[in-house]
């Protein structure tokens, strides 16, 4: 069952399904500012957990929210925290990899996904 079901998304609320993945995207936005921010404050390990945390208790959220309002706002969540994660964890992974085998690790298994994913779709 599709979130336009269960929340009766149809006909005069038909807006709000492009609304929550708009809004989504704006978390996105600036999940990935405040990843910047405090990583280079506090460290790495530090947001990255936290930001797992936020993305986890958001998923949960949003599976037991009741009604549409709510949902978009634990998917703002669930946006902000999906960026800083993988922003974070991106960072991260490069600071750990020596210089000879960054290549490697960061630019291989990862990206070869989306480089595909982008030539199918």
């Amino acid at each position: 069952m599709t979130f336009m079901f269960q929340f009766d998304l149809v006909c005069d609320d038909a807006f709000a399904t492009s609304l929550i993945m708009t809004i989504q995207n704006v978390g996105s936005l600036f999940g990935n500012q405040i990843a910047g921010h405090l990583s280079d404050s506090f460290g790495r390990k530090r947001p990255m957990f936290g930001s797992l945390a936020l993305m986890t208790i958001s998923l949960f959220m949003g599976l037991v929210a009741k009604d549409w309002i709510v949902y978009a706002i634990t998917r703002a969540f669930v946006g902000v925290a999906g960026s800083a994660l993988y922003t974070i964890a991106y960072s991260h992974l490069s600071e750990l990899t020596a210089a000879r085998y960054r290549a490697w690790t960061i630019g291989s298994p990862k990206h070869d996904a989306c480089r595909s994913g982008v030539r199918i779709g």
